[in-house]
């Protein structure tokens, strides 16, 4: 996903010109992809399991119209990020989830850094964890009987309420054999995404994964690691963010 869809794009978009106009196109496809992902859900099948798809589609809208409430704080935009969080949820996926709460926090400390608006976000989060560790249970346990009523996936609720939800010994195993292939392999690693051939065939060894789809590392340092080599993927990963550094700085300046 990274090498087939996000890298391309992040490449493409030192070429863009006009980010006022590529926002505008943006707000579009995330209202039309907010639509689809509520039809799917609802209407055209139910997500009874875990649908990492229906997370992660489900993201786009999130940042879109989170980034669209802080430019203009118009009340239909939140409006979109709490519904684009409502299905991400609804997904069962953790990557979505996690991302979204990441992409939250990043974009807010961004915009307003250390001002009052950000002080007053801190202490408000504070009370907010206070209340919801006081009434976890219950509240959690409502939103799961909600779930299960609207036949959409329980898992990622399941997974709070009995406090597995950071656990995954599956993932674990496929990022320390990532790892330790990288290791091994200081400047030549497995080759372009034939990381997830080497990991899949890991996966029945120790019957940990079933397909190659879903046999990577689901960790970008490690999976860039063991593609490139230990020393080699190290300068591969030190471009990357020497180059998202210089666009943020380049987006500072034009600022």
């Amino acid at each position: 996903t990274i090498y087939l869809w996000c890298m391309p794009y992040f490449i493409l978009s030192f070429r863009i010109k006009d980010f006022s106009l590529l926002f505008k196109t943006l707000k579009g496809v995330s209202l039309v992809a907010l639509l689809c992902e509520i039809l799917r859900t609802f209407l055209y099948t139910s997500i009874t399991n875990y649908s990492q798809e229906s997370g992660y589609d489900a993201l786009l809208p999130f940042a879109v119209f989170f980034i669209s409430y802080l430019n203009d704080k118009k009340l239909r935009d939140i409006i979109f990020v709490v519904i684009s969080l409502i299905l991400i949820l609804m997904s069962g996926s953790r990557g979505p989830l996690l991302c979204a709460l990441l992409s939250f926090v990043s974009v807010f400390l961004y915009v307003n850094r250390l001002s009052r608006k950000t002080i007053f976000a801190v202490i408000s989060l504070v009370l907010v964890y206070v209340l919801y560790s006081a009434f976890k249970d219950q509240v959690l346990l409502w939103i799961l009987n909600q779930f299960k009523d609207l036949s959409v996936s329980t898992r990622t609720i399941e997974k709070i309420l009995d406090g597995t939800l950071a656990s995954d010994d599956i993932r674990v195993a496929l990022i320390d054999e990532s790892f330790s292939y990288a290791f091994n392999h200081p400047f030549i690693g497995s080759g372009f995404l034939n990381d997830r051939v080497y990991l899949y065939n890991f996966g029945f060894i120790t019957s940990h994964t079933a397909t190659v789809y879903g046999s990577y590392s689901h960790f970008i340092i490690a999976e860039v690691l063991m593609q490139f080599g230990l020393v080699t993927g190290s300068i591969v990963l030190l471009i990357f963010v020497k180059s998202i550094l210089r666009r943020i700085l380049c987006s500072n300046k034009n600022d």
